[in-house]
């Protein structure tokens, strides 16, 4: 299981403030949090994180074991917590599709890189994302960035939501492509900015004078310039449709790929967007050129690297677990996928209404899942977890 550690929950409030604040900014990127009161309440049970007008609950379970992030009453995130070193540490095991990886089978090993590169290539998903995906991503990324660098200077939220349609969906396979990057909730954030600021944003990050590196920070943390909405993602997504030979996209996913790989550090820590960006950056095309990986290929291959728990070892090998190339339709049905945020939001997109009952959700999960993915949902073990992230209960 990939899981991604947070903060300490004995550093709250404390030096692991900083880090739940990026969390949740990560998370929800209202303005509010970054300057909110973090306090623990209900005897030590609860950090409420607050301002004058917001407020976000996170609560312990009995058992100390998970963790419910709540608003308005309602739990929006789940984490686990692990009692480690007589501290409660926070994971947060949604970060990244994850694959259930069976108690008895054994991890792959692959010598080098190359190795990891040769079996992504080969294995029966990549096979079909080169022979038949990657031409239909590229031609929609060309005719979204045709439409975004011919338009700067007359951006409305009309044409910035085609945009977003033209290179997240395709005509041909069903699904989104970048997921929460531009999945209703963050979108129409992006939408309800006034046109007057989407159209400076825009202008200032792809054609300002300043560095790439100072545009970057000003977009994300100047509120002269800064969307609501628009975080990293966005922001790395539009230099990389200006150019993508210069630039590459930044997701959680591929930051997580490319440190599994032990080429980048993915600890913000001190260092400004700009800066941080400027070393993701180099990293990917390092990696890319190393490996002769298309510009539109690398998000695919760092976020199967990610979600595939692929690991460094001491001996300098790496361990991942693969298995569909290895496994028969019939064979297939026994994988699962645990149902993340991006995959509801998906469903509940393509089912088009805000409440679904448990079967509409659960047949059109599954439908997802095997046209996607070629797995299925365990109906078993997905329920609880669906019902923490969907308004259906």
């Amino acid at each position: 299981m990939s899981e991604k550690f947070l903060f300490s929950w004995d550093e709250i409030p404390g030096k692991d403030s900083d880090k739940l604040i990026e969390f949740l900014i990560e998370f929800d990127e209202s303005k509010w949090i970054r300057h909110a009161k973090i306090e623990k309440v209900d005897n030590g049970n609860t950090i409420k994180i607050s301002d004058e007008k917001n407020s976000l609950l996170l609560k312990l379970n009995y058992e100390k074991t998970n963790a419910s992030l709540k608003s308005n009453g309602k739990i929006i995130w789940e984490l686990i917590i692990k009692t480690e070193g007589g501290k409660l540490n926070i994971y947060d095991r949604y970060n990244v599709e994850e694959l259930e990886e069976p108690e008895d089978e054994e991890p792959r090993f692959f010598g080098t890189e190359k190795e990891i590169i040769k079996f992504i290539r080969e294995n029966e998903r990549g096979r079909r994302f080169w022979q038949e995906r990657l031409k239909d991503k590229t031609e929609r990324e060309t005719k979204a960035s045709d439409l975004l660098l011919t338009n700067i200077g007359k951006i409305n939220a009309d044409l910035l939501n085609q945009i977003f349609d033209v290179v997240d969906l395709s005509e041909t396979y069903s699904g989104r492509w970048w997921g929460q990057l531009l999945s209703k909730p963050n979108r129409n954030k992006i939408l309800a900015n006034p046109t007057e600021k989407l159209n400076i944003w825009v202008n200032y990050l792809l054609n300002g004078n300043e560095p790439e590196s100072v545009r970057i920070e000003k977009c994300l943390e100047n509120p002269n310039y800064k969307l609501n909405g628009a975080g990293k993602g966005l922001v790395t997504l539009f230099l990389y449709l200006k150019d993508p030979a210069s630039f590459s996209v930044m997701m959680d996913t591929t930051i997580d790929g490319l440190e599994k790989l032990g080429r980048f550090d993915g600890k913000k820590g001190k260092r400004k967007w700009g800066e941080y960006y400027n070393d993701y950056n180099e990293a990917v095309k390092e990696f890319r050129n190393q490996f002769g990986l298309e510009f539109q290929s690398i998000d695919w291959v760092l976020t199967n690297i990610s979600s595939h728990g692929v690991q460094r070892k001491e001996d300098g090998r790496f361990t991942g677990y693969w298995h569909e190339d290895e496994k028969s339709a019939k064979d297939l049905e026994k994988d699962f996928v645990r149902p993340t945020r991006d995959l509801i939001e998906k469903a509940l997109d393509e089912l088009g209404k805000p409440k679904v009952s448990k079967n509409e959700l659960m047949t059109k999960l599954k439908e997802i899942v095997r046209r996607d993915d070629g797995v299925l949902i365990d109906d078993k073990n997905a329920w609880d977890e669906i019902q923490k992230l969907s308004d259906d209960k």
